[in-house]
């Protein structure tokens, strides 16, 4: 088998603005460069090529989703749906609970999902910063 061309995302240059995202309306290009912004710590207002494609790659994803304790399930109840579990941690948190983040798209979107709620995780962590 030929081996696939990378897909190549371009991170555009970041404002200091903050806006409330509705990730789930951005293409997997811009959760992609947002997710390497975060994993790579990449200073505000660089820009800079991202050649993996966590919305779909799962050796992309998978360490991702290992290092902040995301995982997959399977919504028997809703046909076809995946859900995405984290669970954001901050100062404010009440002894060892931290508050539960679930993110549900269609079956094809695992990954998307699980980078949604990657997103979601560390948009508390810089809120609280």
């Amino acid at each position: 088998t030929t081996p696939q061309p990378t897909k190549r995302y371009y991170v555009p240059l970041l404002t200091t603005e903050r806006k409330i995202m509705n990730y789930e309306e951005m293409s997997d290009g811009e959760i992609t460069w947002r997710v390497h912004h975060i994993v790579k710590k990449i200073p505000e207002g660089y820009a800079t090529m991202c050649v993996k494609d966590y919305c779909n790659n799962p050796s992309d994803a998978w360490p991702i989703m290992i290092e902040n304790n995301i995982s997959l399930h399977y919504e028997w109840h809703k046909k076809g749906k995946y859900t995405a579990i984290g669970t954001r941690w901050s100062e404010r948190s009440l002894g060892h609970h931290g508050q539960s983040l679930e993110v549900t798209l269609d079956k094809g979107q695992e990954l998307r999902a699980a980078m949604i709620c990657f997103l979601e995780i560390k948009k508390t962590g810089q809120e609280n910063d």
